[in-house]
This record gives C-alpha cells, structure tokens and sequence, in this order.
C-alpha cells in the first residue's frame, strides 16, 4: 500500500512510471532517467536485500549444497 501511494503520488514514483511508458517523452520533459532508473532500482532491490539478510541470520548455513540448513527458530507452521 506505501508502495501503491509513492509511485501514485510522489514526484519521484511519477517520474519513474513517465520512464517506464516513454523514455524519449520523459527526457523531452526534463526528467532524470538515470536518477529515476536508479531509484526504481533500488526500490525494488531494498525488499530483497532485507530477504536476504534475515534469511542468513535465521538459517546458519544458507549455502547451497551445504547439507541441510538448520533452523535456529522454528518459524515454520506445522500440519
């Protein structure tokens, strides 16, 4: 819902979908396209990064082929 609202309302979430639909239109009116492609960027990458880095403290050995992890707390709904 944040999400929904920054790229509705924002100046910046604007500039990024103006990106998204025309580059050539967005640049002729005035726009950063590289700022707003690297926002865009780091929007989405932010989410995954914060995956990933409670993922490796809750599992001690989230490398693959490492056995099978172990679980340090028990997240996971049993049937």
């Amino acid at each position: 819902m944040v999400h929904h609202v920054f790229v509705r309302h924002a100046k910046l979430g604007k500039a990024i979908r103006a990106v998204a639909q025309s580059r050539v239109a967005a640049q002729m009116n005035g726009m950063d396209l590289h700022g707003a492609i690297r926002a865009a960027f780091t929007i989405g990458d932010a989410p995954a990064g914060f995956a990933a880095f409670t993922f490796a403290i809750v599992v001690e050995r989230p490398v693959a082929g490492a056995g099978k992890p172990e679980v340090k707390y028990d997240f996971w709904v049993q049937i």
